[in-house]
């Protein structure tokens, strides 16, 4: 913007040939047009930043609530827990103990549950050291392999990393919880027989890894709210996993990104370089 072509006292304009005129007319046109597109961007992010203000309020706030009401469960979840081992140790038939075990299974499955919440609730402190990403990758997997040989899956990775290439400042324990996640929803995706592909890639200022598997891919729901806390579009799933990743990656100055392929769904993990 000049200001000088804007301001014009009217002496000066007297003696304007009609071609200046023009002129300073078009320049006052132009400017004003990129002024109303720059306010209309400035409004638009102002209401995007107040959405995220508001969005990490209302996560603030639940899991706090979260976080007060799995520790109220989980005391009374400790004395039923004790009370069917001691019951197991007693001479019941065979219906009696089926009824324990699924009773135990029940409790076991709300300590899993009030563990998550805790893992969203909880503040999220990194201690950072360089890894190898291609060998966290292979960690991850290697605890999943059960599950990959129980349905059979082939794993295919692509790095376009050099040797000693992958190499990043992050917090191990925490994006190997989220490499496991991602892998262990990919598997779930996945029929028998299928196959999950790894790829790697650097940026000048981040570093990809995406996931993909050939499973029916993310509904439009998934895509839109796959990363808030509670939602989910499996029976047994608290919703909390995905939001958990997003929360570790965010941490990490990183991102999560899901969409979906032609082979099926597809999850991008993002991490800054420095």
């Amino acid at each position: 913007m000049r200001p000088d072509l804007l301001t014009v006292d009217s002496k000066k304009l007297d003696t304007m040939s009609r071609e200046e005129l023009v002129k300073a007319f078009e320049v006052f046109s132009r400017t004003g047009s990129e002024l109303v597109a720059y306010f209309s961007a400035l409004e638009a992010r102002i209401v995007e930043l107040s959405r995220e203000l508001e969005r990490s309020r209302r996560l603030a706030a639940i899991g706090e609530v979260a976080a007060m009401l799995a520790h109220e469960i989980r005391n009374p979840l400790a004395g039923m827990e004790l009370s069917v081992s001691v019951l197991k140790r007693q001479g019941l038939d065979g219906y009696q103990r089926e009824l324990l075990e699924n009773i135990h299974k029940g409790i076991k499955r709300l300590d899993i549950i009030i563990s998550d919440i805790l893992s969203f609730a909880q503040e999220i402190s990194l201690e950072m050291a360089k890894t190898d990403i291609k060998e966290l990758i292979t960690s991850a997997l290697s605890s999943l392999s059960h599950r990959l040989e129980e349905k059979n899956l082939d794993v295919e990775i692509d790095s376009g990393l050099s040797s000693g290439d992958g190499c990043i400042m992050i917090d191990r324990r925490y994006v190997e919880r989220v490499l496991v996640n991602v892998l262990d929803n990919a598997i779930d995706a996945s029929g028998e027989g299928g196959k999950l592909w790894i790829t790697l890639w650097k940026t000048q200022d981040e570093l990809w890894i995406t996931i993909e598997d050939e499973g029916p891919g993310f509904s439009e729901s998934a895509l839109e709210r796959a990363l808030e806390p509670f939602f989910t579009t499996k029976t047994s799933g608290t919703g909390l996993g995905l939001a958990i990743c997003n929360r570790i990656l965010e941490a990490h100055r990183g991102r999560l990104v899901l969409e979906n392929t032609e082979r099926g769904g597809k999850v991008s993990i993002c991490l800054p370089l420095s």
